[in-house]
């Protein structure tokens, strides 16, 4: 989905199946910079981390199957980018924090647009 920076939309969520009780169940909005680039004949992709805030959090086991909650996307958002070595990318990331088993960690790309550029 296409939202403006700045912007304000809410996110949902239902629960498929999946193995145990999680304990914990948080979102997040995350903005990702990647860059590629050649090392001798290797290529190389680095990543970093330029934006991470949390959107909902609860350990309540009724609000985990399903819910919504608020995104606020910051006004500062820098916009989707791809080009042919870099890509600035945004994810919401849901996170289960289920005991003895691995943590849940799914994302899901959205793509965030200037102000004034989302609208027709």
């Amino acid at each position: 989905s296409v939202i403006e920076a700045g912007d304000r939309t809410s996110v949902s969520w239902r629960r498929r199946g999946g193995g145990g009780r999680p304990r914990r169940l948080s979102l997040w909005l995350v903005g990702r910079e990647e860059a590629t680039y050649q090392r001798g004949t290797n290529t190389t992709t680095s990543t970093e981390l330029f934006h991470e805030s949390q959107l909902f959090e609860t350990e309540v086991r009724q609000m985990m199957p399903a819910g919504r909650c608020s995104l606020d996307v910051p006004v500062e958002a820098v916009p989707t980018f791809e080009g042919e070595n870099n890509r600035l990318l945004w994810f919401v990331v849901v996170v289960a924090d289920v005991p003895g088993r691995p943590d849940v960690r799914d994302r899901y790309e959205i793509t965030i647009v200037a102000q004034g550029e989302g609208r027709s």
